[in-house]
């Protein structure tokens, strides 16, 4: 029976540091990239997971099996892209060589989040988890620290929320909005973790990515992004400067922060969306269905708007102010309403 000794590289370190394309099949070849990727980083611990590969590798033909040994990595992109690639990569070496079963070595906990998809083309024989051994004095916990914070997918999801906090706190003292510092974190964590936990992070790199390209081709939109972007910073300090001198719940707070700044982030929104539209019409002669957002996001703005005034008010509030909620939510229903008919309106005659 043949088994393949099968080292993953769910991030593809290898590939971004080496140049060299996986699967990559045969003790030479994988000696071969071991050593340029040593050469390129000598702390990578893909590097040890190869060499461990090679050693079960020499192990195992010792004792008479047939057996080959193979590097897989995926995409920097750690998650649904990674994973599809080295699965596309695995049938094929399945296809090629008929492996009866496999021994997976890798270098952590998250190289092995491949698992099931391997168990579910092939036997796993074994797993082998690689941990470098580090000295335990404080320098080498610092270079170390150093080495993960350096990987890109660290530092977006842990040092970016951080530094949010620490901009967020900044912005209040200068200002002197104290009293609404912690309503104002708060916000902007949540709207940190929404964008993460919805997977709209891509969206937003392509956004900047979106703005440079307007920058460097001198296009019209590059002014609609930078009004926006203003507008946004207008619109957290006009939160903040509305929370001022309140003294009540923190609830109250943060109703006020949207009272006090929801027309502008709407006026930035629609600013951002204007340049998206304008961008996708330049490059591609048409605009899709961002049409429709303007009216989302007025109608975002509208039962926000009512739902934070009458939060506000509500030590006060009567039976007038419930029909002013009440009108503030339909109206929003409509104007999104109002949004969908005109883009397919427009749809249709394009």
């Amino acid at each position: 029976m043949s088994v393949a000794v099968l080292c993953i590289d769910r991030d593809d370190d290898i590939g971004r540091k080496t140049g060299i394309k996986t699967p990559i099949v045969g003790r030479e070849s994988n000696l071969e990239v071991a050593e340029k990727l040593g050469l390129a980083d000598p702390g990578e611990s893909d590097l040890n997971a190869i060499y461990e590969s090679v050693r079960l590798y020499d192990e195992l033909k010792r004792l008479g099996r047939d057996v080959e040994i193979i590097t897989l990595s995926g995409d920097q992109e750690v998650g649904y892209i990674s994973d599809e690639i080295i699965k596309n990569q695995l049938e094929l070496i399945l296809d090629e060589y008929g492996f009866d079963s496999v021994i997976l070595v890798s270098d952590g906990a998250e190289d092995e989040f491949i698992l099931p998809i391997v168990e579910s083309r092939v036997k796993v024989d074994s797993i082998r988890r690689v941990v470098i051994k580090q000295s335990k004095n404080i320098e080498s916990a610092y270079y170390l620290l150093k080495e993960v914070f350096s990987n890109p997918n660290v530092s977006k999801r842990f040092l970016v929320p951080i530094g949010l906090v620490f901009l967020t706190y900044g912005v209040s003292l200068f200002i002197g909005a104290q009293r609404g510092v912690v309503a104002t974190i708060l916000t902007v964590l949540a709207v940190y973790i929404l964008i993460v936990s919805l997977g709209w992070g891509k969206p937003m790199e392509t956004f900047v990515e979106s703005v440079k390209e307007s920058l460097l081709e001198g296009r019209a939109s590059f002014i609609m992004y930078i009004v926006g972007i203003m507008l946004v910073v207008i619109a957290i300090i006009q939160g903040m400067t509305g929370c001022l001198g309140t003294t009540e719940g923190y609830l109250v707070v943060i109703m006020l922060f949207i009272n006090e700044s929801v027309w502008w982030f709407v006026g930035a929104s629609i600013f951002l969306i204007i340049g998206s539209i304008l961008d996708s019409y330049l490059k591609e002669g048409k605009y899709g269905r961002k049409f429709v957002f303007p009216f989302f996001t007025l109608a975002t703005g509208i039962i926000l708007w009512g739902t934070s005034s009458y939060v506000v008010s509500l030590e006060n509030a009567g039976l007038g102010a419930i029909r002013n909620l009440i009108f503030y939510m339909v109206g929003g229903v409509l104007m999104a309403a109002v949004g969908v008919w005109i883009t397919k309106k427009l749809s249709a005659c394009s």
